[in-house]
């Protein structure tokens, strides 16, 4: 259901919610967990993503993304839907993480804009 006005969004996710039926059983469905469980990990995270620790990123999701692994299925945690993807690219990608940060460090370092981390990957044996 979509809807042009974001507080009628935001009400009919809630109402859908709380009703249980609906993200009960995609929870359980997909993941394994029921909306009891879900709004545990939330307050457990203290209402925010495990990795940025803000919010959902993304104002038409009204819930955090349920992070799993694709190959057990067991459930990590919840992200914003920013993290959600970037994590899930770099999980895919492994073999270009520390490329890719290497590529990012060095582009910093020619700029002299600012340092892209407070520590240089070597000092971290990377």
């Amino acid at each position: 259901m979509s809807y042009k006005d974001p507080d009628k969004q935001t009400e009919y996710w809630h109402k859908r919610a709380r009703n249980c039926k609906g993200k009960d059983a995609q929870l359980k469905t997909h993941y394994g967990i029921s909306l009891d469980d879900y709004e545990k990990m939330l307050e457990e995270q203290g209402g925010v993503c495990a990795v940025c620790r803000k919010g959902e990123s993304d104002p038409r999701r009204k819930y955090l993304s349920v992070d799993h692994d694709h190959e057990t299925l067991k459930v990590r945690g919840l992200l914003c839907c920013t993290c959600n993807f970037v994590l899930g690219f770099l999980e895919a990608k492994r073999d270009l993480i520390i490329p890719g940060l290497r590529y990012l460090e060095n582009c910093y370092e020619k700029d002299k804009k600012s340092k892209f981390l407070d520590v240089k990957l070597e000092d971290l044996g990377l």
